[in-house]
Parts: structure tokens; C-alpha cells; sequence
């Protein structure tokens, strides 16, 4: 064999070896990575703001006839009466205009002057409070930059009735009924309520301006189908405000 025949034999054994050598020094791609954006909805263990929740018994117990007795006592919540509009709730400083109220987690309608007034929702109706504080924009766009109350309503629970009246001062009165029952596997509830009072909401106490008049009522079916369960719940809130005015 000749010297030549050995060279090229030999360079063809190395080629191999440099080519695996430069492999291991060679930059290899990453696999690929996908990021999505998902909503978290406002619970109290899914979410990592703080949430404050004011539970049924806490409800019942202090008695409170509308959603702005309870929320005064909240630290961290300011009440925002302006007539006209209510009385509408600020968060860490933002105003009403900045707080989404939802309810079972759905934004509710009937905002005036960009607040909702909380005297129109019979506490009656919800079975416990979830006030998230913190920017939410990401999950209800900017009216929640300040925070979140989620009012979580009650679910038809055996059979049972019952009656609450309260009355007070400037000629206040509130009624509020509930009627719940089981048919066969289906529950349904039923709640109406009345609020009488002769200052319209958001004036300042004593000033004689007006009065309200607020009827609503909700009606709730709980039903299971296979493997799931059927919720309907339909509520609705009547309310007229007279105001006094001079000229």
C-alpha cells in the first residue's frame, strides 16, 4: 500500500471525529415557548390581591338594611354620596368611577355620573361580600383600577320563609320577605323587598331633598342535570327619586 493510499484513508477516519468535535461546541435552538394570557376569576383562593369577604352569618347579624351600612365599616373603603347618583364606594383612593361591582362575578349595569349606587341592592339577596383590592383593569378594563365587590347571591337552600322589617329616622322603612322550598330535586327562592325613605339617595341628611321609593325582588332555580347543575337566578330593582330644587 502505498504512502498516498494511507494519507487519504487516514484523513477520511479523522473528518468524522472533527465534525462530532464542533457539534458539541455548536449553539442548538431552544424548543419553542408559547405565552398566553388566561382570566382569573375573583375568587378567594385563586387570586393573589387581597380580598376581604364579609360571610352570610356576619350579614344577618349586624342587621344592616341596604350595602352601604355594611361597607362603612370596611377598612380601606370610603363611601362617595353625591346626589343624583348615590352613594358609590372608593378603594385605596380611587373613586366609584375606578370600582367595579359585580354580581355572581358579572359586571352590573345602571351606572350614573360613572358610579353605581349601592343603596339600590337589597342586602337581603346575597349570601356574602368579596371586595378585591388592587388593580383588576386586566380582567374588567379600567372602571377597576381600584378594586372589585363581587356580591354573591343566594341560592335556594330547603324549605323555609321568613320576614324582616327595620324602620328609622326621616321616614324610613324597609320590608324584605324570602320564601324558599324543594321540589323533588329542584330548589327555587323567592325574594322581594320595599325601601322607603324621604331623603333621595346621595343628598345630605337633613337637607329635606326628596325621598326614594325602591321595590325588587329575585327569583332563584337550582337544578342538577347528569352531571352538572342548572342556576338560574333573575333578578329586578324598581326605584324612583324625587328631589326638591329651588330657583
Amino acid at each position: 500500500m502505498s504512502i498516498r493510499r494511507l494519507a487519504v484513508i487516514a484523513f477520511v477516519a479523522l473528518v468524522p471525529r472533527t465534525l462530532r468535535a464542533q457539534d458539541t461546541t455548536r449553539a442548538r435552538p431552544l424548543d419553542t415557548i408559547t405565552v398566553t394570557a388566561e382570566r382569573r376569576p375573583v375568587t378567594t383562593t385563586a387570586t393573589p390581591a387581597v380580598v376581604r369577604v364579609i360571610a352570610a352569618d356576619e350579614l344577618r347579624a349586624k342587621g344592616a338594611d341596604d350595602l352601604v351600612t355594611m361597607l362603612r365599616e370596611i377598612p380601606g373603603l370610603q363611601l362617595d354620596p353625591d346626589a343624583g347618583s348615590g352613594t358609590g364606594t372608593s378603594i385605596q383612593g380611587l373613586g366609584s368611577d375606578r370600582v367595579q361591582i359585580l354580581i355572581d362575578g358579572a359586571p352590573v349595569a345602571g351606572r350614573l355620573n360613572n358610579q353605581f349606587d349601592l343603596t339600590r341592592l337589597d342586602p337581603a339577596q346575597f349570601e356574602r361580600i368579596e371586595i378585591v383590592e388592587g388593580p383588576q383593569s386586566t380582567l374588567y378594563g379600567s372602571t377597576a383600577l381600584g378594586g372589585v365587590i363581587n356580591l354573591i347571591t343566594r341560592k335556594p337552600d330547603g324549605g323555609h320563609a321568613e320576614l324582616t322589617t327595620q324602620g328609622g329616622s326621616y321616614g324610613q322603612v324597609d320590608v324584605s320577605g324570602r320564601v324558599s322550598l324543594l321540589t323533588g330535586v329542584t330548589g327555587l327562592a323567592l325574594t322581594l323587598g320595599h325601601r322607603h325613605i324621604d331623603i333621595a339617595p346621595g343628598s345630605t341628611v337633613g337637607s329635606g331633598a326628596g325621598g326614594a321609593y325602591r321595590w325588587d325582588g329575585m327569583l332563584s332555580m337550582l337544578r342538577p342535570v347528569g352531571t352538572a347543575v342548572l342556576d338560574v337566578r333573575v333578578s329586578h330593582t324598581r326605584e324612583n327619586q324625587n328631589y326638591l330644587t329651588s330657583f
